[in-house]
């Protein structure tokens, strides 16, 4: 994709640069902020509930921690733009999104213990990914329909 912006001399394209970013900065604000709760809805939905009924210690586990755990974080926002992440912060996050490979091991009992390989099933980086190309092509429409 091309962009073009035609000036008419050298002083116009100074004063469009110097107005470019507070000009767009409340517009591209409210795209990334909308790229990033749109994304941890979606990466919300995708991660599985977990099972109902079980316990820790005699108290009720409540099933979603995953669901719960992706949160937005607005790391910034400065005169020439925001910056905001969106994280997964269950503690188990890492290994549903990655996995793990099986092990094999001794007690110091002597009992072999064999503990299975967890597939991964990558929800945050693929939908990151694909929220984050689409909040490009919205930023370059704005500057676009801004100044063209």
């Amino acid at each position: 994709m091309s962009a073009r912006i035609y000036f008419d001399g050298l002083e116009a394209l100074k004063e469009a640069f110097l107005t470019l970013p507070s000009d767009l900065k409340g517009e591209a604000t409210g795209v990334v902020m909308d790229a990033a709760q749109s994304a941890k809805a979606e990466i919300a939905a995708a991660y599985p509930l977990g099972p109902e009924g079980r316990f820790n210690n005699g108290k009720p586990i409540k099933p979603g921690n995953l669901r719960r755990g992706a949160k937005v974080v607005v790391k910034e926002i400065g005169p020439y733009g925001v910056h905001a992440q969106v994280r997964s912060t269950a503690p188990h996050a890492w290994l549903f999104e990655h996995g793990s490979k099986a092990r094999h091991y001794i007690t110091k009992h002597g009992t072999r213990k064999h503990v299975g390989a967890m597939p991964s099933k990558p929800v945050l980086i693929p939908t990151m990914i694909r929220s984050r190309r689409a909040m490009y092509v919205r930023l370059a429409d704005t500057v676009i329909k801004a100044h063209g």
